[in-house]
């Protein structure tokens, strides 16, 4: 199916659960957290939104520290990012569900390489999460790889618009596997996160055979006052 196709169908599916008169109810959240709707019988939940980031630069050269002496000056204004996200879930808060898509061409990489079909890369998140003993959580599909904590604090949520240049060549951003999570604490307040991940280790759009062998990401939190407010440790 063509992706515009996709995105004009599943927003007209969402304007259809918000003006027909189904089993669901609509929760108006705060600003910036999206729509939400519950069936009334809490079987299922989905929240959509949308945004985007725009970016502007320039750049020039300069001989010998000499201001007088500036040249190869360039400027740009561009759509970094542009985002339409679903996540919610099905039959239980426990069994939860993310997809996320890129509309922007700067914003979708790929097109370019024999690995992704030639194709862009449209879809970013597609997986779902299971919370399927106390603590522990798995979670299949395509989604981020959880070692690097720069890459994994969303977008929305970085001070610029760009990560660093240090970020993009030692990660390969989300990829395609499994990923399992527990925490527990010691005392009252001091609380460990372990997260470890196998993924096919090509990261996102792969159309081919697994080209190198997998990838295998451990990560260790330890947070001796606790959780941060309101995930504020995943801020930028």
């Amino acid at each position: 199916m063509n992706f515009k196709l996709l995105i004009i169908a599943l927003i007209i599916s969402a304007m259809t659960v918000l003006s027909s008169n189904v089993n669901a109810q609509y929760f108006p959240d705060s600003f910036g957290k999206g729509l939400k709707v519950v069936g009334k019988d809490s079987t299922f939940a989905i929240r959509f939104g949308l945004r985007f980031q725009t970016l502007m630069s320039n750049g020039w050269d300069v001989t010998n520290d000499d201001l007088s002496k500036i040249g190869n000056h360039e400027s740009s204004f561009l759509l970094r990012r542009s985002r339409f996200k679903f996540d919610g879930f099905i039959l239980n808060p426990k069994l939860s569900y993310k997809l996320e898509f890129s509309l922007s061409n700067r914003d979708q990489l790929g097109g370019h390489n024999a690995e992704h079909g030639f194709t862009p890369l449209y879809m970013r998140d597609a997986y779902v999460k299971w919370n399927f003993y106390k603590n522990f959580s798995i979670r299949a599909g395509q989604g981020k790889l959880p070692g690097n904590r720069e890459r994994v604090i969303s977008s929305a949520n970085l001070q610029l618009v760009d990560r660093s240049i240090l970020n993009s060549k030692f990660n390969i951003d989300r990829d395609l596997g499994l990923v399992v999570d527990h925490h527990f604490k010691i005392g009252e307040n001091f609380t460990f996160k372990e997260i470890v991940s196998m993924s096919n280790g090509e990261g996102i759009g792969i159309t081919g055979n697994n080209i190198g062998g997998y990838d295998y990401t451990f990560r260790l939190e330890m947070l001796p006052f606790g959780n941060f407010k309101s995930k504020g440790d995943y801020l930028d």
